[in-house]
């Protein structure tokens, strides 16, 4: 496990300054606010930065099972599996449903089977987040969101 962190912190670490090298072309500050180039580059150097610790973090750590977290627990294949088809199910009902029952369905999978909550919390927590998340992208930012099968006019 050691020598695939290692592997993969280094990949990601030559795939940020290869995206650093070719947002060159871009401005990254134009006039007093961010340019064409300047989330490119700072995701870059993000993902950099996060490389250099994963590389260092590996390098200084003795070599786990493949079936554990670094900290020595098991994963959890159920869980992770869950997670998995929901992403899978959300990529493929988000048009034809629409962001509402979409999202609304799989925060409920996600919290009801993935993570063993009520029903009754499992709904709460989607709805609440469902509500914020789409004032914050539909009302604040004014990004249309597809209605899919709440098409109304």
């Amino acid at each position: 496990m050691r020598k695939l962190d290692l592997l993969s912190s280094t990949i990601l670490f030559i795939l940020a300054l290869f995206v650093i090298i070719a947002s060159r072309k871009f401005q990254v500050w134009v006039m007093g606010e961010p340019g064409e180039g300047f989330f490119p580059v700072l995701l870059a150097l993000i993902l950099g930065a996060l490389s250099i610790i994963s590389f260092f973090t590996a390098y200084g750590s003795r070599s786990a099972s493949p079936l554990t977290e670094p900290g020595g627990t098991p994963i959890m294949w159920k869980k992770l599996l869950c997670y998995i088809l929901a992403l899978f199910a959300y990529a493929l009902l988000f048009s034809p449903l629409g962001y509402i029952v979409s999202s609304l369905m799989i925060l409920v999978f996600i919290l009801r089977v993935a993570e063993g909550l009520r029903w009754t919390r499992s709904l709460t927590i989607s709805a609440a987040t469902l509500v914020i998340s789409y004032y914050i992208f539909e009302k604040m930012l004014k990004v249309p969101l597809p209605r899919g099968i709440l098409e109304w006019r």
